[in-house]
């Protein structure tokens, strides 16, 4: 009877430990990883970053009119639209080109150069210095079929409508939009060895428009409108072509012009939610307010009573357990202190206080991979002795991890690296005029600074990221505007 007693004793403790175990497991586990999404924008956020394009001839007597497009802002001072809309300029030093800025943007029109062109891709880029207008960012993802689009641009049509003159043209205006959806991918052959990537859609547009963004519902711009097809009646009866198709060049090939021009613009990497964004649940207006108390120390006889009360309880709770215990066998026993060990050690963890494997001392060098569904998975050295990113790249050390501000195109980011490294957050505020100039100036007194693999980021490095920080409180305090967060993989650099 003692050996099955016993038996029975340390089989409890050993199920005991073993759910205890459980719970300590579950504790240690990090909790899962979220995907950012954005959702549906009104058109008129993206129309702030779309221009229109005139061309002008010098004369003796003043400026002839030559024609008009559309573009739009993909990085400060940068204006992409179509080569078509811009090639007449070529070889043509009397011709000018003029960027117009949309209506309610406080902004004149400037005049334009022609940085970089890709004809086979019938892209171009503009630099037009004066013309400080928010980026539209880019997604290279390809959209799903009848995924909903809006184009954006100023057509010539309802330009001769409304009777414009070449100096009302100067004018900033509001452009013209338009729904639709997507239909197809198209690969067109253009030469032996090249295939222009373009979009098919039914979002109606004209002559004028060229150049302008196809954007998707939360204003991402996935294509760069091109051109239209017009129905044709064969000899024989029938149409070539169906009627009011157009085409955009996809938002890749325009990622790759950009690129390869050294133009610093701003991918999209969240999720589009074609719906609005949803609306925090709030409090019934009916309801009474009612003021809290006010605060206060508390008196000598409160704090008796709070004592009193803690230690008979605590009495209470040690008579019954001392009770408990002496009923009790040995093994019980053990399998209890056992399984209060193991709870113990869970509670620690989920409270932060102990991380099994982790010392104190700073991480060495590592190559983290992240994985989003929007991008898919991309990595980057990270040495946690700086901290420095990608053997460049200083970072600050915080309580929660390793953070960085930079302004990036027209929006201020906060770049994050969780304390274990298994999270990667970026976080972004889009950006007035105002508060542009201010970063910018922050960034332009921040200056070039470099870390290197295994060396402490100096002290004034250190200090220059903590006063572009003050500089941009104001902004970084406040809800950002878009985030997305990435769940890492740590890995050992091989060399």
């Amino acid at each position: 009877m003692r050996g099955h007693s016993q038996t029975r004793a340390w089989t409890t403790a050993a199920l005991t430990a073993a759910a205890a175990t459980t719970l300590l497991l579950s504790a240690a586990a990090p909790p899962p990883g979220t995907q950012a999404v954005e959702y549906r924008i009104n058109m008129e956020q993206v129309e702030r970053s779309v221009v229109r394009i005139v061309l002008l001839e010098r004369q003796f007597d003043g400026y002839v009119l030559l024609g008009t497009g559309s573009g739009f802002v993909v990085a400060p001072g940068r204006i992409v639209t179509n080569n078509h809309v811009v090639d007449s300029l070529t070889g043509h030093p009397d011709r000018l080109l003029v960027v117009v800025p949309s209506a309610g943007q406080g902004v004149e029109a400037a005049d334009g150069e022609v940085l970089q062109v890709w004809p086979s891709a019938d892209l171009a880029l503009i630099s037009a210095p004066g013309l400080q207008l928010p980026a539209l960012r880019i997604d290279a993802a390809r959209p799903p079929k009848d995924a909903q689009v809006r184009v954006a641009g100023y057509p010539a049509s309802l330009d001769e409508l409304a009777r414009l003159s070449g100096a009302d043209l100067l004018q900033p205006m509001e452009p013209d939009s338009n729904d639709g959806h997507i239909s197809r991918e198209l690969a067109i052959p253009r030469d032996r060895n090249f295939r222009w990537l373009v979009y098919a859609h039914d979002a109606s547009i004209s002559e004028g428009d060229s150049g302008g963004p196809l954007v998707d519902a939360c204003g991402r711009v996935i294509g760069v409108t091109a051109m239209y097809l017009s129905a044709q009646l064969r000899a024989d009866g029938r149409i070539s072509m169906p009627g009011n198709q157009f085409l955009a060049v996809q938002s890749v090939m325009l990622a790759q012009f950009l690129r390869e021009a050294g133009v610093d613009w701003t991918a999209a990497d969240a999720t589009c939610l074609d719906e609005p964004r949803p609306v925090p649940p709030r409090d019934d207006p009916e309801e009474p307010v009612i003021d809290p108390e006010p605060d206060h120390d508390p008196t000598p006889g409160e704090w008796l009573l709070v004592v009193g009360l803690m230690v008979g309880a605590l009495v209470g709770v040690a008579s019954i357990c001392n009770w408990v215990w002496g009923k009790m066998s040995l093994g019980a026993r053990r399998g209890l202190v056992i399984a209060a060990g193991l709870i113990g050690a869970g509670a620690l963890i989920r409270s932060g206080l102990l991380h099994p494997g982790e010392d104190n001392g700073p991480v060495g060098q590592e190559l983290l991979v992240c994985a989003s569904k929007a991008l898919g998975p991309y990595s980057f050295e990270f040495d946690g002795r700086g901290p420095c990113v990608n053997g460049r790249t200083p970072y600050l050390q915080t309580d929660n991890g390793y953070e960085r501000l930079v302004l990036s195109g027209s929006r201020l980011a906060r770049l994050r690296i969780t304390s274990d490294r298994t999270g990667f957050t970026r976080e972004y505020w889009t950006l007035d005029t105002a508060e542009k100039r201010q970063a910018m100036a922050a960034a332009a007194a921040q200056g070039t600074m470099t870390c290197s693999p295994g060396v402490p980021v100096p002290a004034p490095t250190q200090q220059r990221l903590q006063d572009f920080d003050a500089a941009t409180a104001s902004i970084a305090t406040r809800p950002s505007s878009e985030m997305a967060v990435y769940r890492c993989e740590p890995h050992e650099v091989t060399k």
